[in-house]
This record gives C-alpha cells, structure tokens and sequence, in this order.
C-alpha cells in the first residue's frame, strides 16, 4: 500500500444510527489506498458472508496469479435493524469491540491467512451483536506499528488503554482518540506504515432521542 507522508493520515469513522435505521454517519479525511483488481471483485456475485466474500476475492487473486500481490483483508456484514455484526479476517488484525458497559475490550474473532498466497483460505467468521453504544473498531497495522522518537513501538496495550480512556464514546470519538494519541507518540516522525482506522458503533437510546429532536 502507498505510504503517506505525515501529518496526513487516512481515516474513516462510521456510526450507525440503527433504531432509526438510518444507513450511515461517515467522516473522511485523508487519502484512500485503491486496488486496481477493485472493478473485477465488485464484479463478483454477491456472496452469502464476509467469509464467501473473502474466499471469492482470494480466487481472483489467485486466478489472475498475481503471484508477489498478498492482501491482508477485514470484512464485516452489518444488520442495521438489529445490530448484528458478521466478520471474517484474512490475515488482518482483528477490530476491537469497545463495550459500552465499561466491560473489557477484546479482538473480536481471528487474524486468519493472508488472501492472494493459497488456493483456499478459508477464513473464520464469527458473529456478535452490538449493543447500545457499543464501537467495533478496526483498524491496519500502522497503527501499532507505529514508532516513537526513541523507536518505541504504539502497540496493542496502548491502543486498548487509548480506547479505554475515551469511554463513553462515539465512533468518530475513538478514532479521533486513536489518531490523537498516535499524532502525540509520534511526534515528527514518519509513519511506520500506512493508518487506516474505521469505528463502527450503534448510538444509544439517549443520543438517538437527542438526534430526533435536534438536541446534541
């Protein structure tokens, strides 16, 4: 993936407002990383899951024996009614869920094999229900990869600690957080890798009810 000079950072937050069922909230800022087998995956049939649509790509990829092209990849199928969450990873770190309840934060299913490298990849997928403001956080290796002045790395702990300390908060809160604390840690230096980071998180009752009657 190309790598992007600082202070830019690509970053993608989204909220669903799911008693409402209105699709999306989205914040953008930053570049986004295009693949050009992109046209020819969209071209697929529609899959059943994140893990049928993980397998599909990874058959083209295969197919068109791209044979240095391996792709670490996250998909998750949303259910805006109901706040059902299906994910499958293929060698991408798992998101993490931020429980609204103060409960531990924890990845959420496994990292899984890498797509473009094997015929069969054949990712785990798991499900969850997201509760009232509750955030899955997902997010690429630049992230935790990322390097202090003395080269000490953000890492995983910090990243929990980061997301923990911004509790309660809304999907574009945590990613502002993350993006924050990793602008501070770094200070001027370059990042280690490219910093994706994408927040999906269902509003509580009160913060839709404010949304409703123009309230904050």
């Amino acid at each position: 993936m190309p790598a992007f000079p600082p202070p830019v950072v690509p970053v993608l937050a989204l909220e669903l407002e799911l008693e409402l069922f209105v699709p999306l909230e989205i914040e953008t800022s930053g570049p986004k990383a295009t693949w050009k087998g992109t046209a020819e995956v969209t071209g697929l049939p529609a899959s059943r899951g994140p893990a049928e649509a993980i397998d599909r790509t990874n058959r083209v990829l295969v197919g068109e024996q791209r044979g240095t092209l391996f792709i670490t990849m996250l998909c998750a199928v949303l259910a805006p009614a109901t706040g059902h969450v299906r994910v499958a990873s293929a060698g991408h770190e798992p998101p993490l869920l931020v429980p609204a309840d103060s409960g531990a934060i924890r990845p959420v299913g496994q990292a899984g094999v890498i797509i473009g490298a094997f015929e069969a990849v054949e990712p785990p997928e798991v499900e969850l229900a997201l509760a009232p403001g509750d955030v899955l956080v997902g997010y690429t290796d630049g992230v935790t990869d990322a390097r202090s002045r003395s080269g000490e790395r953000f890492g995983d702990d910090r990243l929990v600690a980061t997301l923990d300390a911004a509790r309660p908060g809304s999907a574009p809160t945590l990613v502002a957080a993350i993006r924050d604390a990793l602008a501070a840690f770094q200070g001027a230096e370059e990042p280690a890798d490219d910093v994706t980071i994408v927040a999906v998180g269902r509003r509580a009752p009160a913060q839709s009810r404010g949304r409703r009657t123009g309230r904050a």
